[in-house]
């Protein structure tokens, strides 16, 4: 137990406080128990509570969940384009009073033309660089080696080709036996005989179609309108003499 100590009057009367009797024994403190019980009543009345709140949600009937629309394919509405906005209508259209673009109208213009090389070589002639035919190993390629083992011919070599009209060139594909080469170009002549150039090899895109044959695709640089195409090959790219199985020309032509 604690008591207060006894203070006299005066001190009373500063301090403001009164007592009736400040000689006696203070009312003694309550137990430290009673604030422990205290609090723990107040937290079960809370739980109480909350418990009561939470029970009565759970005893009220969830709302049904939002319908949501079917869609259905109504064949009787118009087509997108008749009734959207005129600026948002998309119009596709292909304009029959003007000549369509040679892009339109590419094709193989090389087919079984004439050609004539820098050498004979001593397998097929020139020509079977443009007929298609790629069966025979022997036959049907054009080869600038001078015996069986594949010797080069020394110096350098050209294949040309005559498209016998004017045309456009927008691509070319040289297909290789495996005596390649990558140190070549491709000219066109123009109507007025100078040479335009149309590809080098460093640009060919390179693949492996076959065996013993590697084909270079190459992009014509140049739209001139040309009558004549020529190969020219400075050098091969292994130690035998440069083979060529195919020649094809693709771009559209005059008349």
């Amino acid at each position: 137990m604690y008591k207060m100590r006894s203070r006299t009057k005066e001190q009373q009367e500063e301090d403001g406080l009164f007592y009736d009797a400040p000689d006696e024994e203070a009312a003694p403190l309550p137990p430290p128990r009673y604030h422990y019980l205290k609090r723990v009543g107040a937290a079960l009345m809370l739980a109480v509570m909350v418990f009561a709140c939470t029970r009565r949600d759970a005893d009220e009937e969830p709302p049904p969940p939002p319908r949501i629309a079917t869609p259905t394919l109504d064949t009787n509405l118009p087509h997108p384009h008749e009734w959207a906005p005129p600026q948002k209508r998309l119009v596709h259209y292909i304009d029959l009073t003007r000549p369509p673009t040679p892009h339109q109208q590419m094709r193989l213009i090389s087919r079984n033309k004439p050609v004539t090389a820098s050498v004979r070589g001593n397998l097929g002639e020139a020509s079977v660089v443009t007929n298609g035919l790629k069966n025979d190993w022997l036959k049907d390629r054009w080869q600038a080696a001078k015996n069986m083992q594949g010797a080069p011919i020394p110096g350098a070599h050209w294949l040309l080709v005559d498209l016998e009209a004017t045309c456009v060139v927008e691509r070319i594909d040289v297909e290789f036996e495996s005596a390649f080469a990558r140190d070549y170009t491709l000219k066109g002549r123009s109507k007025t005989g100078a040479w335009v150039s149309l590809a080098v090899g460093a640009s060919a895109v390179e693949s492996r179609p076959a065996k013993q044959r590697i084909l270079h695709r190459l992009s014509s640089n140049s739209m001139a309108p040309v009558d004549q195409i020529k190969l020219d090959i400075a050098r091969p790219g292994t130690r035998w003499g440069t083979s060529v199985w195919e020649l094809d020309i693709f771009g559209t032509c005059a008349g």
